[in-house]
């Protein structure tokens, strides 16, 4: 209850039983009543007015009408201006994330998978390499490359010097805890504590999951030995929601329904690691019907992970740490202008900052 979105201009919908369409008056800027709706005092107003439905928890529609909007007159313009640069970039970063996501995994999908620099040896290409409009040779010269990859299949039908093994046996599994939910002490809010995640957390989070909505004590911690899970490491959802990936950021800790994947001196990188396992087909871990509850930490230690020689894991190690610190950088970026939206909304609704001066000195 109370979210709230803008409907974009070109895009024709159905509103949902549980959804109210507001038309801004000619008088109110659309952007504006945007961030209004969702300023704290205006949200305050929606749920103390809370009703509970039979099933559901909702406002009335005289309640939703009666709430009380600020207005500011011609400032009005300049904050929906300030407020919607800031979510602009924000949806940018987003989008740019994605998009070098999708570049490695392409990469690792064409190395690894399709084993493409073999075929296209074998098909007499004289680059073999030629992926992402080239982004490759930037990083890893196409003709050393090419000398990394065999130029025959084996009889398993994989290259020679290519294998296969199990994340069990390519990396060390280790699984998180929960203390006594009774004992109520162990457990503070985000950002007050060690981060601690759940599948929740992982399911709003990027590429990389920066913070949690619960943290633990340093002394429940270490009076349930809870695992930590280091900083730029692979963790993975198996109970309820099976298959959210995620890599750290900092040491953090997780409850029983996350797995670490945590490096030994001869394991592939969490880059590796992340895209395999990021596209790794996890309803063949169990039938549609038992696999929230029929995965276990077995069961992750059983995948299936590619082998490969250790000059071409170096070489995609190349190519694919530049791209996931990129979109490290950029998520972090977000979650500062996401903070600095935050703290300005409440303040330029209340007039507590005025954009009159930077509107004068523009």
């Amino acid at each position: 209850m109370g979210e709230v979105c803008v409907v974009p201009e070109d895009l024709e919908c159905c509103v949902g039983q549980r959804q109210v369409l507001l038309r801004p008056s000619a008088d109110v800027n659309p952007r504006y009543l945007f961030y209004a709706l969702r300023s704290p005092a205006v949200r305050h107003q929606i749920f103390w007015n809370e009703g509970t439905g039979s099933t559901v928890s909702n406002v009335r529609i005289p309640v939703l009408k009666a709430l009380q909007i600020p207005r500011l007159g011609e400032a009005e313009e300049p904050i929906a201006d300030i407020l919607d640069a800031l979510d602009s970039k924000i949806e940018l970063n987003r989008r740019t994330n994605e998009t070098l996501e999708a570049m490695a995994q392409a990469i690792f999908r064409d190395w690894f998978v399709d084993f493409g620099p073999v075929r296209r040896k074998l098909a007499g290409a004289t680059v073999p390499v030629e992926i992402m409009g080239g982004v490759v040779e930037e990083t890893v010269k196409a003709t050393e490359l090419a000398a990394l990859f065999p130029s025959s299949f084996g009889v398993d039908g994989l290259p020679p010097g290519f294998g296969r093994s199990t994340v069990g046996e390519a990396f060390d599994v280790k699984i998180g805890r929960t203390p006594p939910r009774k004992e109520s002490a162990h457990f503070v809010p985000g950002g007050s504590g060690e981060p601690w995640m759940s599948i929740r957390d992982m399911g709003n989070c990027g590429t990389f999951i920066f913070a949690t909505s619960e943290d633990l004590t340093a002394r429940a911690i270490q009076a349930f030995r809870v695992p930590p899970i280091p900083d730029r490491s692979v963790v993975v959802s198996f109970k309820l929601t099976v298959g959210r990936i995620a890599l750290t950021v900092g040491t953090m800790y997780s409850n029983e329904a996350i797995a670490q994947l945590q490096a030994r001196a001869d394991s592939p990188s969490a880059w590796f690691a992340f895209c395999w396992m990021k596209g790794f087909d996890f309803s063949t871990l169990g039938s549609t019907s038992s696999i929230a509850t029929a995965v276990n930490s077995n069961s992750v230690k059983s995948i299936p992970i590619p082998v490969a020689p250790g000059p071409v894991l170096a070489a995609f190690d190349t190519f694919a740490e530049p791209i996931f610190e990129r979109i490290r950088a950029g998520a972090l970026e977000a979650r500062t202008l996401a903070e600095t939206r935050d703290y300005l909304l409440p303040r330029l609704m209340s007039g507590e900052i005025s954009v009159a001066p930077a509107e004068a000195a523009g």
